[in-house]
Parts: structure tokens; C-alpha cells; sequence
């Protein structure tokens, strides 16, 4: 039988540390804890694994503007 060859997929790209800013407020339930908008995690917390939402990734400008993230 032949292998089938994944697609990559944004995970494969992005640094499980890298850094997530949250878009919007909300609350965490039950525990009752309240995120605000612009408030910065890290790609593995369990917020944003939890809420994918409600959160982006952080790519500085440098970055694209130097080619070392591909479009």
C-alpha cells in the first residue's frame, strides 16, 4: 500500500512557545477567571489550547519584512 504524504499544518510552522495575544475579553468558566483583550500568553498555556478563539499568534514585522517567516 503507499504512504500518503500529511499536509503540513500550522502547528508544524509555529513554536509551541510561541507568543499568543488574546483578541477579545472573556471568562474562564467555572473557574471564573477573567482574560483581557491584549493580554499575552504563550502558545502551549492551557488558555489558548482550551480557547483557540479568542487568541493569535504574535509575528513581529522584522520577521516578515527579513523573509524568515514565509507568507
Amino acid at each position: 500500500m503507499p504512504r500518503v504524504k500529511e499536509r503540513p499544518q500550522i502547528r508544524d510552522f509555529v513554536a509551541p512557545d510561541a507568543r499568543c495575544v488574546a483578541l477579545e475579553g472573556f471568562r474562564i468558566y467555572p473557574i471564573g477567571r477573567e482574560v483581557s483583550r491584549g493580554e499575552f500568553f504563550q502558545l502551549n498555556d492551557r488558555v489558548v489550547r482550551d480557547h483557540p478563539e479568542f487568541f493569535g499568534v504574535v509575528i513581529l514585522a522584522t520577521d516578515i519584512l527579513t523573509n524568515v517567516v514565509e507568507r
